[in-house]
């Protein structure tokens, strides 16, 4: 990945470092899972990234547009999620390769997601 980076934004320019330690196994999934697990799995997740945008640097979560719908329908702030755009995130598929900056607040024992917007002129699959 850091070829790649290299060869699109040249080589003067400081590549972010990737912290995969968290990462147990290549299967993160349990077949059959129950939505409440799922859900509950969404808020930690959410919880960490709150946790990690504290620090200093960027934070970037990459997943499935299934995953980040799921955390729109359960994790969004409610005048948020009544928008159309949260509305829209809540039942659409995003794009593939589709980039979004989440603006996270802190409600409560899970964050909530209070804005979204796309970046890079990514969007939704059409």
């Amino acid at each position: 990945v850091m070829d790649e980076l290299s060869a699109v934004f040249g080589t003067d320019v400081e590549c972010p470092a990737v912290d995969v330690s968290r990462i147990a196994q290549e299967e993160w999934w349990t077949p059959g899972e129950k939505p409440a697990a799922v859900n509950a799995r969404g808020g930690e997740l959410l919880s960490r990234l709150y946790e990690r945008a504290a620090r200093p640097g960027a934070t970037v979560f990459v997943g499935h547009s299934q995953l980040i719908r799921r955390l729109f329908q359960n994790y969004c702030e409610e005048s948020f999620a009544s928008s159309p755009l949260g509305a829209k995130l809540q039942r659409s598929v995003i794009a593939n390769c589709a980039v979004l900056h989440l603006e996270l607040q802190s409600l409560g024992s899970t964050p909530q997601i209070a804005d979204a917007k796309f970046l890079f002129g990514t969007g939704f699959h059409e």
